[in-house]
């Protein structure tokens, strides 16, 4: 090395790094202490490491201190109490208008409405206006009644006819060509028969809640297939549905939730490796479903999902998954990210040494959501 006319860059830099052997070290120093251009340069590059070193420990963050428990609680309890006590006048109004719209509606609709419309709202309007329209045949006794009013009356204020015969020999002839004519029977009315009611027959069990019981009953690894196939059924419309439940209405639209309740044992045994919990907060469900219904979840893994509720309230999901087991493959995963659901929630991903991603969401800050992630056992 004393030969040369210049140390190498490289050869400076594993120098200034240790990188050199005992006899290495020793020939270049000697090298240095006659050349004062290989001395400046080595001088610049010890310059450099330092400035950049220095440059990167001002680039790492430091370390964030979350607020004590107590003090996000009371915070959270105080902005539920602001929000609570806001007037709420935009609401009533609305109620109060929509009834004096109503009652304004029905009112006209009384007033106004044509008086041939109301007939035709009883069954029976047509069979009462033909009652009244048609005369009642005349009875025994009233016959014989103007029969004897007739025989009483004075011959002298009787009417008489051209021909001379008495007015009562013309009743008389009438009473007997009345008694002479068949009577017919008054016709029967045929009593009214109630139409049967439309058979209706029970709504068939859907195909997907049917494989999702099947799937409670099987082994967790045989599980998978069982759930998603109950997905492709609650997505898919029934053959034998009447085609007025496939209509476009929100109800037609709407899935079902993949995730159902079990008991906190059984869903250690879906996931494959002890629940991890929240064991302040008060635990509402255990609920376990497919891994491709969670965010950034594996599909062909069940996933558990853990519900909350706080003192203020709130509701909060813990959710987990084991991607790798004993965390051999965790690498290719990002770290912990705060991030917005798609319900709009506040989200905060991590995951722990057995290789297991959990997501604690919540309707609560990102600092809350971090300092429950500490707490989670």
């Amino acid at each position: 090395m004393t030969k040369m006319s210049h140390i190498p860059e490289g050869t400076l830099h594993a120098y200034l790094d240790g990188q050199l052997s005992g006899h290495e070290r020793v020939e270049l120093e000697e090298h240095l202490a006659g050349c004062a251009e290989c001395r400046d340069r080595l001088e610049e590059a010890g310059r450099l490491i330092a400035d950049a070193s220095g440059a990167m420990a001002e680039l790492e963050p430091g370390a964030v201190q979350p607020p004590p428990w107590r003090e996000i609680e009371e915070r959270a309890a105080a902005r539920a109490g602001a929000r609570s006590g806001r007037p709420r006048l935009r609401p009533g109004l609305a109620w109060a208008a929509t009834l004096v719209l109503a009652f304004s509606v029905g009112w006209l609709s009384h007033e106004y409405w044509p008086e041939w419309t109301r007939s035709l709202e009883s069954p029976n309007g047509d069979a009462a206006s033909r009652t009244v329209a048609e005369p009642a045949p005349a009875r025994e006794d009233e016959r014989a009644a103007a029969d004897a009013a007739v025989e009483t009356q004075p011959a002298a204020e009787r009417p008489s006819t051209g021909g001379g015969e008495s007015f009562e020999s013309e009743a008389d002839a009438e009473a007997e060509e009345r008694e002479a004519e068949p009577r017919q029977p008054p016709a029967e009315v045929p009593p009214a028969v109630d139409a049967p009611a439309e058979a209706t027959e029970p709504a068939p069990r859907g195909r997907a809640q049917a494989r999702r019981d099947e799937a409670r009953a099987m082994a967790p690894e045989e599980a998978e297939g069982a759930m998603a196939q109950a997905e492709a059924d609650a997505l898919a419309p029934s053959a034998a549905a009447p085609a007025r439940q496939l209509g476009i209405g929100n109800e037609a639209r709407k899935i079902s939730d993949p995730f159902f309740v079990v008991q906190p044992e059984e869903a250690s045994t879906w996931l494959g490796i002890r629940l991890r919990t929240l064991p302040q907060l008060e635990l509402e469900r255990v609920e376990v479903g497919p891994g491709a219904a969670v965010e950034g979840g594996l599909a062909g893994l069940p996933a558990v999902r853990l519900t909350y509720r706080d003192a203020a309230g709130h509701e909060l999901t813990l959710i987990q998954q084991l991607l790798a087991p004993g965390g051999s493959r965790l690498g290719d995963y990002a770290g912990p990210a705060l991030y917005l659901d798609p319900d709009g929630r506040n989200a905060y991903r991590w995951f722990d040494s057995d290789g297991r991603m959990l997501i604690l969401v919540g309707d609560v800050s990102g600092d809350s959501l971090r300092a429950l992630a500490d707490s989670v056992r």
